[in-house]
């Protein structure tokens, strides 16, 4: 087998195992959070050009790369590092054993353009987390009504700051399992920060090659569990936001 051959067939292996571990990491976060509507998460594209097989061939030599840590609050973050040339790369959350709660296929939905009176009826209290008028515009909120007896229920809002970033607040009532962050990455960025004596975990995905990013900032009190996230914004843009929300809520 002469050089060209061998560098062809080299190649052709690095692309397949590529195109494998992608796909494996793709249905993995789909399964996982594809039946929830409070992610953010950026699609994910194929591998199309020679130079992302030959770069990407040296990223997954050694495998793929897993950073991972745990906060307080039993936050778990997976840094996967197979990104290569690609300008898309998805990244988002899921709960341990596969959802907030135990049983969720008989959970009731409810699909509103803002927040008021019929979700406070729907969930049974005025007395949660929400986008303030005052500091952002909600696009629309859907509440999933898991078991009333229990007050297992979720909320999931959208719409962006003042600022003109994008938001969501995903709320999560009476659930006391583990949160799970996975997503595409070239640098690995998670710090605990502090919320007016709350702790609460800071996540970012960045690709470097475009410059975007995925970002997320969660904590637990009490019988709440909350997700704050964005797109291509920072830690302080979310920070300043959990600000405005806890001043009009303090857990």
């Amino acid at each position: 087998m002469n050089f060209e051959d061998q560098v062809s067939q080299v190649l052709k292996a690095s692309s397949n195992n590529m195109k494998s571990d992608h796909e494996r990491i793709k249905h993995n976060i789909k399964n996982k959070i594809g039946k929830r509507n409070g992610d953010y998460r950026v699609p994910f594209s194929k591998f199309s050009s020679a130079a992302a097989v030959l770069i990407g061939s040296v990223i997954f030599v050694s495998g793929i790369s897993f950073a991972s840590g745990v906060n307080p609050f039993s936050v778990v973050v997976s840094f996967v590092h197979n990104i290569g040339q690609e300008k898309s790369f998805g990244s988002g959350y899921y709960f341990q054993d596969g959802g907030p709660y135990q049983d969720t296929a008989d959970a009731k939905k409810l699909v509103l353009s803002g927040y008021g009176i019929n979700l406070d009826q729907f969930i049974g209290t005025s007395d949660y987390l929400k986008l303030d008028a005052d500091h952002f515009q909600v696009n629309d909120v859907v509440a999933y009504m898991v078991n009333r007896e229990k007050q297992y229920f979720y909320v999931l809002a959208k719409g962006s700051t003042n600022g003109g970033h994008s938001i969501g607040l995903d709320i999560y009532h009476n659930t006391n399992k583990s949160l799970y962050f996975e997503g595409q990455t070239t640098s690995d960025h998670k710090k605990d920060i502090d919320l007016s004596g709350i702790k609460a975990t800071y996540i970012e995905f960045a690709n470097a090659n475009t410059g975007g990013t995925t970002n997320y900032l969660t904590w637990k009190n009490g019988e709440w569990t909350v997700a704050l996230h964005s797109i291509d914004s920072t830690e302080k843009v979310l920070a300043e936001a959990a600000q405005a929300i806890l001043q009009i809520k303090q857990f």
